[in-house]
């Protein structure tokens, strides 16, 4: 399945990323257990490797939560 992100990535932006199942696997190992979160963890991999031409350590540990009821809201159409 990594190996499919692998490919994908190089074919959406026309490179080659030449990386060993164990590299993938040491990049993607620190994201936990579930599957969305290794893809998330190896997409950040071949970003990075792509973008600077090496990959530092990479920590996803889980999804942002969005919250808009501490966020002040603009309004579009003020009254006045």
């Amino acid at each position: 399945m990594l190996f499919g992100i692998q490919d994908f990535h190089g074919k959406a932006y026309g490179w080659n990323p030449q990386v060993s199942p164990e590299t993938l696997y040491r990049a993607t190992e620190a994201g936990g257990y579930l599957l969305r979160t290794k893809i998330r963890a190896a997409i950040e991999f071949f970003d990075q490797l792509y973008q600077y031409g090496e990959a530092g350590e990479t920590k996803i540990t889980e999804l942002g939560k969005e919250s808009f009821e501490e966020e002040d809201v603009p309004e579009l159409f003020p009254e006045g």
